[in-house]
């Protein structure tokens, strides 16, 4: 929050807060509608064609409980990170992502 009170525009100080608003392991640190109001206004900024800010995105729809906008964003994000020639291991993660989704469940980052 205080790298976008000096910077408001910073696309990554934005998703990096926004990943942890949807995926924290701590339940009292999560705010899904902060992360998708974050996550929303990167994807806007960046016409919808970053897969890493679209991933954000879904996760912080699926920790909403918007479960539909998760799968459909997480699916653009892996179709994105395809046709942008990323590596056998983003592929495989965006895959995974997209499966948890499908099976309503949010995804929850594990250091």
């Amino acid at each position: 929050e205080k790298a976008l009170e000096t910077a408001p525009d910073n696309t990554m100080a934005m998703n990096n807060l926004a990943w942890l608003l949807a995926t924290c392991p701590k339940d009292n640190l999560r705010n899904g509608s902060r992360a998708v109001e974050l996550a929303e206004r990167i994807c806007d900024v960046t016409n919808y064609q970053t897969p890493t800010f679209l991933n954000t995105l879904a996760a912080a729809y699926a920790e909403a409980g918007r479960f539909t906008e998760a799968v459909e964003t997480a699916a653009r994000a892996l179709t994105l990170t395809k046709l942008q020639n990323g590596s056998a291991a983003q592929i495989k993660q965006s895959q995974l992502y997209l499966e948890r989704y499908k099976a309503g469940r949010p995804f929850r980052y594990r250091p």
